[in-house]
Parts: structure tokens; sequence; C-alpha cells
């Protein structure tokens, strides 16, 4: 997670994630599939679903881009897209980022002190970092292999 943005001019407004009371599978198995399985894809319209997002997300004050944005990836069929779209912008007006969105696959730093910092030491995937921190923090045990 990055703190910051060109869309956000390098801030944060974190208060703004407060909104969110559910999560996106939720929301999407509760609200978005149900809607599209009963609904003619000609008659999907996002003004129908726009409350609920408003109240499980907190998206509100959108521009014209977000809700363009919004429109376009509801009439995809595909569920996830839409979804996608309304963490994308809920991300945006934060100010955070998970991604470059584009990946460099150059090396970055990951440092460490304390207890457990041993397996942080050395080249690894960027996918095993949760399950090091994890293991430090003690939310579960990691089997640690001597080759790292």
């Amino acid at each position: 997670m990055s703190l910051g943005s060109d869309f956000s001019g390098y801030s944060q407004s974190l208060e703004v994630l407060r909104g969110q009371t559910m999560s996106l599978e939720k929301f999407n198995d509760i609200y978005v599939k149900p809607y599209k399985s009963g609904t003619d894809k000609e008659e999907w319209k996002l003004d129908d679903l726009m409350p609920l997002i408003q109240e499980n997300f907190g998206l509100k004050g959108l521009t014209g881009k977000d809700i363009e944005e919004l429109n376009r990836s509801f009439r995809e069929p595909k569920n996830g897209i839409f979804i996608q779209k309304i963490v994308e912008i809920l991300d945006r007006k934060a100010g955070i980022s998970w991604g470059t969105e584009a990946h460099t696959a150059a090396p970055v730093p990951v440092f460490s002190i304390g207890k457990g910092y041993e397996q942080f030491i050395g080249y690894y995937d960027n996918t095993d970092l949760f399950d090091k921190m994890a293991g430090a923090m003690g939310i579960y045990q990691l089997e640690i292999s001597g080759d790292m």
C-alpha cells in the first residue's frame, strides 16, 4: 500500500475509508449479482444501486469522471470489474494506492529491527512479505527454511 498518489496530490484523506461498512465481496453477493441476474442488461441502471454504494462505501461527492467510470464498469457483464472500480475510486479519494499499476520488477528494500528481524534478510518474492510479517507478529507460526 502506498500513501498518496498523483490523483490526490500525494496527500491522504484516510477518514474516507471509515465510510466502508461492507466488504466488496459481500456487497457483490448481496446486491450486485442478484440485481444483474434479475434484470435484463438493457435495463441495468447504476442509479438503482447508487444509494447502496453510498451507504456501504461512503462514496459521496463523486465527480463526473467517477460516475462515468462507475457507469462504464457497471455495464460490464463481469461483476468483478464494477466492484474493482468502486474500490479504485474509494482508494483514490482516500489518497492510497495498492501498487504502481505498472510493475517494474525492481527490488524494494525492506528493513526490520527487533524480534524476528532475520526473517526479512535477503531477497524473496514480494508475496512472501505478508507471511513473514504475520510470523514476526506471532499471528501464526511460520516454517522458516534455511535457504532465504
